[in-house]
C-alpha cells in the first residue's frame, strides 16, 4: 500500500516512460502520461529532433506562438524531459537500453523494421527488462500487406471511413482538421497503456500493446460501421434541409448564432419542444403528430422551425427552454467560444496557465477530474532540444559526467 499523503501525490508518480516516437499520435499518448504524474523522456535524435519543432505555417496561418516556438511541439511535448541520443551510434543505443533496463514503459510510433534493425524490438527489450511495457502506433496496424506503410493523420482518417461519413451526398469527402485519427488513436493508445500498467501490477508480466491510426478510427465509428453489419445500409449523411427528424437538427437564431436540439426519440418531448418555441396549435396538427408522420413531412417542419427560431437571438431563446427542462438543447460553439464558455471553464476543459514563453493563455486541461490524486495538464513547458540529456543519462541511466562528455564528443548524444 503507498504510504504518505496519498491526496498529494498523482496517478502515475512514481512511473517512467521512454517515448521515441515524433509527429503527435505517440507524443500525444505520452503527454497524457505525463499529466497523469508519470516522468516521460522523449528521445530525439541530434539533428533537429521531432519534426514538429520545425513546423511554421499550416493552412496559410502561422503555428508560432508569441514565444517563437511551434504550437505543435508546446502542445504535445510540454510535461516531458527531452534527451537527445544517435541511435546511428552503437553507444547511442547502449544508452538507450540502459534508460530501458530503468524504466517501466516504451512507446513508440516508429516504423518497426527500423526498430529492429536497431536491436529495439520488443523481444529483445523485453529480455533486457521483463516487466516492460512495450506500446507501439502506426497507421495501419501492424499484421496484413500494408503493416510497414508511413502514415499521417490524413491517410488513417480516408483508410478508417470517416472521410465520407462527414460529408453530404454529393459532396467531395473531406477531412476532419485537428487530426482526429491522430488524436483517438492516442487516447487509445494510452488507454492500452494503462490498462497494461493494471495487468502488470496485478499478474506481475510486462507484455507488448499496439494499436493504429486505423484501429481508432474504427473504433470512433463503431456505431455506423456495426449498423451496416446489422442492418445492410449505410449511415445517413443529411443535410440540415433534409434531416429526416427535424428535432434532431440544427437552426440559425436572429443573431447568427446556432441552437441544436438533440430528441432522438421525438414523440415524448413533441408536445413540450413544440411549446417551447410558442407553436402549441402544431402540438395535434396531423401534419407532425407522430415521429414517424414527421419523417415524411420533415421538410414542411424545418421550414416552420427555421422562421420561428430566427425571430430571437440566441440569449433569449435560452431564456425561454429554462422554462422547459425537457427540451435539450445547446447552442453550437465556435472555437473562440470555448474560451469564455462557462460550462468548459467551470470544468477545467480549458485553463489558465502562466506560460513562461507565451504569457498568461489558455490551455486544454486534462478531460478526467480525479478527487483525490489529480491531473496536472501542464507543468513546464516542452524542453529544448537535448535539454535534459546529462540530467538523465548521469541520473538515470548512471553515466558519470566524464562518459557523458565523451559521449558527446563521438557524437552518440
Amino acid at each position: 500500500m503507498m504510504g504518505g499523503n496519498v491526496e498529494s501525490k498523482m496517478p502515475l508518480e512514481g512511473i517512467r516512460v521512454l517515448e521515441l516516437s515524433a509527429w503527435q499520435m505517440g507524443p500525444v499518448a505520452a503527454r497524457m502520461l505525463a499529466s497523469l504524474g508519470a516522468e516521460v523522456i522523449k528521445i530525439e535524435n541530434p539533428e533537429g529532433g521531432d519534426p514538429c519543432r520545425g513546423f511554421e505555417r499550416i493552412k496559410g496561418i502561422s503555428v508560432r506562438h508569441k514565444g517563437g516556438r511551434s504550437i505543435h511541439q508546446e502542445m504535445y511535448n510540454s510535461d516531458k524531459k527531452g534527451i537527445t541520443l544517435n541511435l546511428k551510434s552503437e553507444k547511442g543505443i547502449e544508452a538507450l537500453l540502459r534508460l530501458v533496463d530503468r524504466s517501466d514503459i516504451f512507446l513508440t510510433n516508429l516504423q518497426y523494421r527500423a526498430l529492429r534493425g536497431m536491436g529495439l524490438d520488443y523481444e529483445t527489450l523485453a529480455n533486457r527488462n521483463p516487466k516492460l511495457i512495450y506500446a507501439r502506433a502506426n497507421g495501419f496496424g501492424f499484421k496484413g500487406p500494408e503493416a510497414d506503410i508511413l502514415s499521417m493523420d490524413i491517410l488513417g482518417q480516408a483508410r478508417g471511413g470517416i472521410m465520407h461519413l462527414v460529408s453530404l451526398p454529393g459532396e467531395d469527402p473531406r477531412p476532419i482538421t485537428g487530426g482526429i485519427s491522430d488524436q483517438v488513436g492516442a487516447f487509445i493508445l494510452a488507454f492500452g497503456i494503462m490498462t497494461a500498467l493494471f495487468v502488470r501490477d496485478r499478474y506481475g508480466i510486462g507484455q507488448m500493446i499496439e494499436t493504429s491510426q486505423l484501429g481508432a478510427m474504427i473504433k470512433l465509428l463503431e456505431l455506423p460501421i456495426t449498423a451496416y453489419c446489422l442492418v445492410g445500409h449505410p449511415w445517413p449523411s443529411e443535410s440540415h434541409g433534409e434531416t429526416k427528424n427535424p428535432l434532431w437538427n440544427w437552426y440559425e437564431c436572429k443573431d447568427g448564432r446556432w441552437v441544436v436540439f438533440a430528441h432522438l426519440r421525438s414523440d415524448p418531448y413533441w408536445k413540450d419542444f413544440a411549446t417551447a418555441l410558442g407553436l402549441e396549435h402544431l402540438i395535434d396538427d396531423p401534419r407532425f403528430e407522430t415521429h414517424r408522420i414527421r419523417e415524411e413531412n420533415n421538410k414542411e417542419l424545418i421550414a416552420i422551425l427555421e422562421r420561428t427560431l430566427a425571430q430571437r437571438t440566441s440569449g433569449e431563446w435560452a431564456e425561454r427552454f429554462a422554462e422547459f427542462p425537457r427540451v435539450s438543447y445547446t447552442f453550437i460553439n465556435r472555437i473562440s467560444d470555448l474560451l469564455t464558455d462557462p460550462q468548459v471553464l467551470a470544468n477545467g476543459y480549458l485553463c489558465d496557465v502562466d506560460h513562461p514563453l507565451a504569457g498568461k493563455v489558455k490551455m486544454v486541461g486534462f478531460p478526467v477530474q480525479f478527487s483525490k490524486t489529480p491531473a496536472r495538464p501542464f507543468q513546464r513547458v516542452a524542453p529544448e532540444l537535448g535539454e535534459h540529456t546529462e540530467e538523465v543519462l548521469t541520473e538515470i541511466a548512471g553515466y558519470s559526467w566524464d562518459e557523458v562528455g565523451r559521449l558527446r564528443e563521438e557524437g552518440a548524444i
